[in-house]
């Protein structure tokens, strides 16, 4: 894979801009710029010649996942922060999208689209849900694979949420970790190997 490397530029949209007129490069981009830039997230990727990585992916695994759908010979990285490791900006961002779906959903959503929206890991929504149902705000009903049901909560904290916040709080942890790692890590040990512990220097 051809990796040229964007990471760290003053101004990178005007670079993606001019890379989107020249060629057809697919925009992997995730959380809220995602509609601003019209591209996709990881639900709506395709295989594609060049893949163009906006978002810092939250994790090694939906790097390789990305990649496996993709398959390109050229990436171009962006490695944009989406700001989504912070608890009280996640926790904002997934309470909003909860309350579409209980609204215009009939509560039924899926772990995959709640991890693009906010540009996390699956492992990190669950908690979220969680902590959003020992909040009081959201009863979670069922999960069944990757499906979930959510439905309104009665506004009584439960016993279980500082548990629940605080580990919370360290999986973000680890999402903003890799995330740094990303964002400095030599560009071809990024998509040629799968990141692991040791080399995030963890």
């Amino acid at each position: 894979i051809e990796v040229v490397d964007y990471r760290g530029e003053a101004h990178p949209l005007p670079i993606l801009m001019e890379l989107q007129s020249q060629e057809h490069v697919q925009v992997w981009c995730e959380a809220e710029a995602k509609q601003k830039l019209g591209a996709k997230d990881r639900t709506g990727l395709a295989p594609s010649g060049a893949l163009a990585i906006w978002t810092s992916p939250p994790g090694p695994s939906e790097l390789q996942a990305v990649m496996d759908i993709v398959l390109p010979g050229k990436v171009y990285l962006f490695a944009v922060d989406p700001g989504m490791d912070d608890p009280g900006v996640f926790l904002k961002r997934l309470t909003g999208l909860v309350k579409h779906v209980l609204k215009a959903k009939d509560g039924r959503s899926t772990l995959a689209s709640l991890a693009a929206a906010t540009s996390q890991r699956e492992s990190v929504i669950r908690l979220g849900l969680k902590w959003l149902q020992a909040r009081g705000y959201i009863h979670l009903v069922s999960e069944e694979g990757d499906e979930v049901l959510l439905d309104y909560g009665e506004d009584e904290p439960a016993e279980a949420l500082s548990w629940v916040t605080d580990q919370l709080h360290a999986i973000l942890g680890e999402s903003a970790a890799y995330r740094a790692y990303f964002a400095r890590a030599e560009k071809d040990a990024l998509l040629n190997y799968p990141a692991d512990k040791n080399m995030m220097g963890l």
